[in-house]
């Protein structure tokens, strides 16, 4: 189970507050969560609950927010949060729901995975319970990191600045 929050922040790198796949300027700065699944196959139930708004109908603002998650087949040394959507396998096409919480049953095949849990449109607050379920242990954790951080080392060779990927089938 992870506790997390939707937090809009006009620093993009610190925004996570991005809304659905339609805004994609937007969509990778909100929280993101990776997961292996260790066995050759496993259903994996996730449900994103949110916080009960219910107290503040008194106020006229007691609504629940639209929320729905993606998730993204990743490579499997994946350590920092993800800035683009080029090479990754979607595997979820979730209809977002304003329910207080939503979940899905999926088989997935063994790897790792990025879970994106997002409000429906961008700069909408709000917090959230993320949970997992799986046979066995998948070791979900939050990205919080952008980048490694650089070592003394780093600073006098400096940085490499090319990156290949070798797809082993």
């Amino acid at each position: 189970m992870m506790r997390g929050q939707w937090t809009k922040n006009p620093n993009a790198t610190l925004n996570r507050s991005g809304g659905c796949l339609n805004n994609e300027a937007t969509f990778l700065q909100n929280p993101q969560y990776i997961f292996d699944v260790t066995k050759v196959e496993d259903k994996v139930l996730i449900s994103l609950q949110q916080k009960d708004q219910r107290i503040h109908r008194k106020e006229g603002t007691g609504d629940n927010l639209i929320i729905g998650f993606e998730i993204f087949k990743v490579e499997d040394n994946r350590e920092y949060r993800l800035h683009q959507l080029k090479i990754q396998e979607r595997i979820t096409n979730f209809t977002y729901l304003n329910n207080r919480t939503v979940y899905l049953k999926v088989f997935l095949k063994q790897g790792r995975y990025l879970l994106i849990p997002t409000t429906f449109s961008p700069n909408t607050e709000g917090e959230f319970i993320l949970r997992l379920f799986t046979d066995v242990p998948s070791a979900l954790r939050e990205l919080k990191l952008n980048k490694p951080r650089m070592s003394y080392l780093d600073i006098l060779l400096g940085v490499s600045k090319r990156m290949s990927l070798v797809k082993v089938y």
